[in-house]
C-alpha cells in the first residue's frame, strides 16, 4: 500500500531488489500463466515486481479506494485492470483466481477488519491458489498514532482461515533509515548487511492450503 516510487532512485532499487529476492526464494517457479488479485495494490509498486518476474499483466485485477494511486498504477501497467473500493467490504469473486497479494495492508487496517478480509481474500483463491503476505516488523509512528496495532507472522498464523498453512516466510529490505542514508552511497554494504535478520525491516509470507502442500 505504501509507495516505493517517492523513494530516491537508488533506495527505490534496494527495496525492488531485495523483494525480488524474497519472491524468487519463496516462488521459484515464477508467476507466469497465474491470475492475480492485489488487494491494497496503491500505485502498484508490488504488481511491477511481480510483472517483472513473469506475470502478465493482462491477468492482474488490482483493489484500492485511493483514486489518485489508481490513475497512477494504470499508467505503469496499462495492460492490468484496476478498480476502486473500499477492501473491507469489496467482496472478490469466489475461487476466480491463484494468487491473492495482501502487501502493507494489515498492519493499516483495524484489528477487527483484519480476520475479515483474510476471509475474502482466501475465499478469492482456486482450490490450489496461494496467498502472498507482505508487510512492516515495525509499525510506523503515524500508524501507531492511530490506534493500529503491529501486524506479523504470528498474527497471520492466529487469523489464516482454517486449512490455511504457511508454506514460506522470509525477512527483507534493510530498515528504511539505514537504506535512506546507505543505498546512495554504499549499495554493497547495503547487500551486506542484508545477512543481519535483525536489521530488516520488512517480511513476505507465503500461505496455501494444507491439502496442496
Amino acid at each position: 500500500m505504501n509507495e516505493v516510487v517517492a523513494e530516491k532512485p537508488a533506495v527505490r532499487a534496494g527495496i525492488e531488489r531485495s523483494r525480488r529476492a524474497a519472491l524468487r526464494a519463496l516462488v521459484p517457479e515464477g508467476f507466469a500463466g497465474l491470475d492475480l488479485l492485489d488487494l491494497g495494490c496503491g500505485a502498484g509498486d508490488f504488481a511491477r515486481l511481480l510483472v517483472a518476474e513473469g506475470l502478465d499483466p493482462a491477468r492482474l485485477l488490482g483493489v484500492d479506494r485511493d483514486e489518485d494511486r489508481l490513475r497512477l498504477a494504470r499508467s505503469r501497467l496499462p495492460a492490468a485492470r484496476f478498480v476502486a473500493a473500499d477492501l473491507v467490504h469489496h467482496e472478490p469473486a469466489p475461487a476466480a483466481t491463484d494468487l491473492v497479494v495482501l502487501s502493507q495492508v494489515l498492519s493499516q487496517i483495524a484489528d477487527r477488519d483484519r480476520r475479515h478480509l483474510l476471509d475474502r481474500a482466501v475465499a478469492a483463491l482456486r482450490p490450489a491458489g496461494r496467498l502472498l503476505v507482505h508487510d512492516m516488523r515495525l509499525l510506523r509512528p503515524r500508524a501507531r498514532r492511530a490506534g493500529l496495532r503491529h501486524f506479523g507472522p504470528r498474527d497471520l498464523r492466529r487469523l489464516a482461515p482454517s486449512g490455511l498453512v504457511l508454506l514460506g516466510l522470509r525477512r527483507l529490505t534493510l530498515l528504511p533509515p539505514l537504506l535512506r542514508v546507505l543505498a546512495p552511497r554504499a549499495p554493497a554494504l547495503v547487500t551486506g548487511l542484508e545477512r543481519c535478520p535483525f536489521l530488516l525491516g520488512h517480511w513476505l509470507a507465503l500461505l496455501g492450503r494444507s491439502d496442496e502442500r
